[in-house]
């Protein structure tokens, strides 16, 4: 049962806690060819809402999630966390096009 009770306890601090935290936010790949496409992948804790600027969609407040995008060029992608006081957080990625 201790046991348990610690994993349990390791894994909530991993996944933020009560913080509210942008976890991770990167593209995969990194670089693509033209007219290829890419997963821009995120996790927040403790967030309302989120987006990404360029816009991607579907984009939701989740410790996981992953969506994909297709430039033609070149991008940088912000990701915005927002949580229920009004604070803010942002990540930036660039995803590479040649």
């Amino acid at each position: 049962m201790e046991k348990q009770r610690a994993r349990d306890e390791r894994t909530f601090e991993m996944m933020g806690g009560d913080r509210f935290e942008i976890l991770d936010f990167y593209a995969s790949p990194g670089v693509i060819a033209r007219g290829e496409s890419a997963q821009l992948c995120y996790g927040v804790s403790n967030a309302n809402s989120v987006e990404i600027a360029p816009p991607a969609e579907p984009v939701y407040p989740s410790y996981g999630q992953c969506v994909d995008v297709s430039p033609r060029k070149d991008t940088t992608y912000t990701l915005t966390a927002r949580d229920a006081a009004g604070h803010t957080k942002t990540a930036s990625v660039t995803l590479r096009v040649r």
